[in-house]
């Protein structure tokens, strides 16, 4: 990643009216290594907006260097995929500035 962060267009597995992110497009190599999942709400004084947080961590894998940057130096060895929930369906683009702050505010601390 070379320090930066990177927009992937994340597919979506379609099953009735319901959407499921397919992250193997975006992390790539599938290695036997659990992809875990947690929500964060991050509240501004407009709206609350809601990400889904994809993440991974081994070891034995390169470390992050866009994540080391966010994280002030933290190595981490794996991969972090935000996508941002909607309204009306499931998951919506990360498109705007402000929303791209907004995914950054939900894996920052």
């Amino acid at each position: 990643m070379g320090g930066k962060l990177k927009g992937e267009d994340v597919p979506f597995l379609v099953a009735g009216s319901d959407r499921y992110p397919v992250l193997q497009p975006v992390v790539g190599r599938m290695e036997d290594v659990v992809i875990r999942k947690t929500s964060v709400v991050v509240s501004s004084d407009e709206a609350s907006t809601i990400f889904e947080i994809h993440f991974r961590y081994n070891r034995t894998f390169d470390t992050n260097s866009a994540v080391k940057a966010i994280w002030n130096g933290i190595e981490w060895r794996g991969d972090v995929v935000v996508i941002q929930g909607g309204d009306r369906v499931d998951y919506r683009s990360i498109a705007s500035a402000k929303e791209k702050r907004l995914a950054l505010a939900a894996v920052s601390w």
